[in-house]
């Protein structure tokens, strides 16, 4: 039962942790890392090439905002066959 009830407690814990990113505009290192779904490490990496913006307001802590990352998520998008298909098609009748 008291392990029924500590499960029930950590989802809810993760949902209002999840939600509070959903409506947050600027994110720091550790909700950026869950809002991508990657490890600190590559995004640390990610920063340091300049592959992703950031900001350092202090010269210490870096914030994202959110819509720089998704940009960054909606980068190199793959076609479907379809699509290319598609493409092939407009680029032979040409």
């Amino acid at each position: 039962m008291d392990e029924e009830i500590l499960n029930r407690f950590n989802r809810l814990e993760k949902l209002l942790t999840e939600r509070n990113i959903q409506e947050k505009e600027f994110l720091n290192v550790d909700e950026a890392c869950q809002y991508l779904g990657i490890k600190k490490s590559t995004l640390y990496k990610l920063t340091h090439t300049r592959k992703i913006p950031y900001f350092c307001p202090e010269g210490k802590l870096i914030f994202f905002q959110k819509a720089d990352l998704n940009e960054f998520l909606m980068r190199n998008r793959q076609h479907n066959e379809d699509e290319i298909k598609m493409r092939t098609e407009k680029l032979l009748r040409k």
